[in-house]
Formats: structure tokens, sequence, C-alpha cells
């Protein structure tokens, strides 16, 4: 059931979704970040970008199955309710699911609150047992505007794994099939008119800056949606073993969740 899903263009052609990390930068810092956020320099992905994106995204016709708003932490985006307005006029009837830990949502103002729930996405909130006072407000702001949302992991034994990192690049060919991205997510993130299928070949200038590291990314790990007419484009792109998966040893570890040190022993 793996291999079909990693490498059928039919499979893919009504399963894709599309991944638009709204911020590279977050409010919380989570150690082992499956985003490396807390090594990002703040920076979102702008309206007028995304507009470019999705008009392209639209023309090509692919069939999404849903579009999801991550990060970083997307509320640190200051365009962020006119980007999920866009993303629903754009996409009228496509699922739309929001992730992020809901802790700046508290200072949204009520004309905010109706515009986010005009949008009608789905919000999939992971409350880490902090700003409880916050959080609080913002359930009940959202059941009073009934904003459809679920709570994740609000619990005291949440896990992140660790996302390993093979700064020597020698990771056997394989390994490939055993990343995440592959078996259980069935879509590209876009950002800034490229796609890219991993949090790595995405963020590998900000790891190499804070760390002082040469990760490689060439240009087949990216793809530019300026250059993409047809689906299978996107599709032959997201079912290839990419040159940055070299630095990518298969996830071992789980970690209790804390707050990030930003050291390098987060990442091998």
């Amino acid at each position: 059931d793996i291999f079909v899903r990693v490498f059928s263009k039919e499979y893919l052609a009504t399963h894709m979704w599309l991944t638009l990390p709204m911020t590279k930068h977050c409010n919380i810092n989570c150690a082992s970040c499956n985003m490396f956020a807390p090594i990002c320099k703040p920076e979102c992905y702008t309206l007028e970008q995304v507009k470019k994106d999705l008009t392209i995204i639209k023309d090509i016709r692919i069939p999404l199955t849903k579009i999801n708003i991550t990060g970083g932490e997307p509320f640190l985006n200051p365009e962020i309710i006119s980007v999920l307005k866009l993303i629903r006029e754009t996409f009228p009837s496509t699922k739309i699911e929001f992730f992020t830990n809901a802790i700046l949502a508290d200072r949204l103002s009520d004309d905010e609150l109706i515009e986010l729930a005009s949008c009608r996405a789905e919000f999939q909130i992971t409350d880490y047992g902090i700003e409880r006072d916050k959080l609080e407000s913002v359930y009940a702001k959202f059941d009073h505007y009934n904003i459809d949302y679920r709570i994740n992991y609000n619990d005291e034994n949440k896990v992140f794994f660790k996302k390993s990192i093979n700064f020597d690049g020698d990771t056997p060919a394989y390994e490939y099939i055993n990343c995440q991205y592959y078996t259980f997510c069935m879509g590209p993130f876009l950002y800034n008119g490229k796609l890219y299928k991993c949090p790595l070949a995405l963020n590998a200038d900000n790891i190499n800056n804070f760390f002082d590291k040469k990760l490689e990314v060439t240009s087949l790990d990216f793809l530019d949606i300026n250059s993409v007419d047809t689906p299978d484009k996107i599709y032959d792109f997201w079912k290839s073993r990419l040159p940055m998966c070299r630095y990518c040893p298969r996830l071992t570890e789980s970690v209790k969740w804390t707050r990030s040190k930003r050291t390098i022993d987060e990442l091998i």
C-alpha cells in the first residue's frame, strides 16, 4: 500500500494536497521542530506572492484534496486573515486545515474573528500546556463565532520525533522510502514560487547559516512553479528521490516536548 501511494500518479491525482508555510519563525520554539522554526530568521509568505502562486496552481488544474496552512506559527504573519480569505476565494470547495498553537489568536478583534469564520477552515490547535489563559479565551471566542477547531496533544506526555540530519550526506539511497513525507504526506510545500518536498530542503539556508554547515540545495531539490504547466510535472517531482535525500537518515527517536535550546544535538 505504501509503494502504491508513493509511486502511483493515479493515487496522487486524487490525494494530492498543498502545504503553505505562512511563516518560518514561531513564538514557541519547540525542540526538534520538524520545520526547524527555532533557528529560522523571521520571514513571512506575503499576500502578494501567495496570490501569484495560487493563480498558477489553479491554472494547472490540480484536483487538490486539501490545503494546509502552517508555519512556524501562521498567526505571526500580519496578513494571515487576508491570505486565508484569498485561499478560500481561489478554492471555494477545497478543505483548508490551519495548524497553529493559537496563542496569538487571542489578540484578534471581533471583526477579524468574523472574517476568520467566513473562511470555513478547520483549525488544528496544538496545546502545549502553556499560556492557558489565552488559549481558554481563544476557545471561547472560536465557539462564539462557530469557528471549527480541534485540540491536539493537550496532555503532559507530548512527544516530537527527532528530525535527524546526516550532515555527511552519505545516507543510503534506499532510505528515502522510509521518509514520512513519502509514506504519510501527499503534497509538497509551496513557498515563494517554489515547491519543496520537505522542510529540510525548504529551510536548508537557515540551517547552514545558524550552524555554519554546508547542506547543498540543487535545482533538482525544488520545482519552480512558473515552469509547470501540467499536474504530471508535480507528480513526477513528488514521487522521485531528490539529491537532498542523502542528508536524511530514517527517523528513529522520539523526544518529550520541551523548549528548544537551539543546539546542534537537536538535529543529529
